[in-house]
């Protein structure tokens, strides 16, 4: 249980500290066109969205342990002629393609369904497309990886793709 909760902890601190640069950037940007686009009424808005995103974040982090070991335990029992660290290795991409591709969907279809308002919450809209890309990029990356393992380990040991 320390552990989920150092995980759900970590990525709720990675959250706020990206929203603190995205913040930071956006005050910048505003700054120097000399335009406030955030007025009082999007403020709670902007603050209820990045309250939601840090209680997802952390339950995010905070279930990623438990689900890992139960994936790792069955897959353990249905394949035991691999060695669990391999196992372990394989959940945890498969697991992270799943959380990657949960949030690359998470980022644009927000982002999508607000172009309609991009001029009452433009900087909602940078954000959640930004973000979008970003995990789009990291579920690429974690997907081709975990294919490569499933490969690998299909030359190596009696395995159908997990």
């Amino acid at each position: 249980m320390k552990s989920w909760l150092k995980y759900g902890f970590l990525s709720a601190g990675s959250y706020v500290f990206v929203i603190a640069i995205l913040i930071a950037i956006f005050h910048c940007i505003n700054s120097a066109s000399g335009s406030q686009t955030i007025n009082n009424d999007n403020r709670l808005f902007y603050a209820l969205v990045a309250a939601a995103g840090l209680v997802m974040a952390f339950l995010a982090g905070f279930c990623f342990r438990p689900i890992l070991a139960r994936m790792t335990s069955r897959y353990s029992l249905e394949y035991p002629d691999i060695p669990v660290e391999d196992i372990r290795y394989l959940c945890r991409e498969k697991l992270l393609v799943q959380y990657f591709g949960i949030l690359t969907c998470g980022c644009f279809l927000p982002a999508i369904a607000m172009v309609g308002v991009l001029d009452s919450y433009p900087e909602m809209v940078c954000t959640l497309s930004g973000g979008g890309f970003s995990f789009a990029y990291l579920y690429f990356q974690c997907r081709n990886r975990y294919k490569h393992l499933c490969r690998e380990y299909r030359k190596h040991y009696d395995f159908e793709t997990v």
